[in-house]
């Protein structure tokens, strides 16, 4: 038991190499959407950028159960309030591009996914389009 207390110590502690490769698997991405040509296997990336994320997930709440603080409820919370602001500040500053620069059919469209995207069902939306 000493040992899992010990790896659950380390992983509470910011980790700056974490972090360096979160930013590659972002790039990868990042890449591959601007021209799949220039990396071939960018998308690989979400699942890296997800594993680590899920490492650092696990080694908080592990922590949090070791110290008798964990709750549902608080790790909920505290993932909403994380990820909720910035999805709104990326949603309205698309809205705003879209607005600017779509036809109205397009526009359409971009509403419909922006709608699935404030209630967490964009993949299934999107998957059901066409060319999806």
């Amino acid at each position: 038991m000493q040992i899992e207390t010990a790896a659950v110590s380390r992983s509470d502690a910011y980790r700056p190499e974490v972090d360096g490769l979160r930013a590659i698997a972002v790039c990868a991405v990042i890449l591959y959407h601007a021209d799949p040509s220039l990396l071939p296997g960018g998308l690989a990336g979400v699942d890296v950028f997800f594993v680590i994320s899920g490492y650092l997930i696990t080694g908080k709440i592990l922590g949090d159960i070791d110290r008798g603080t964990f709750s549902l409820a608080g790790f909920w919370t505290r993932r909403l309030r994380r990820i909720v602001p910035a999805l709104l500040v990326v949603l309205l500053v698309c809205a705003l591009a879209a607005f600017l620069l779509l036809p109205p059919d397009e526009l359409a469209q971009f509403g419909m996914a922006l709608v699935a995207s404030v209630l967490p069902v964009s993949n299934i939306y999107l998957h059901y389009q066409p060319g999806g």
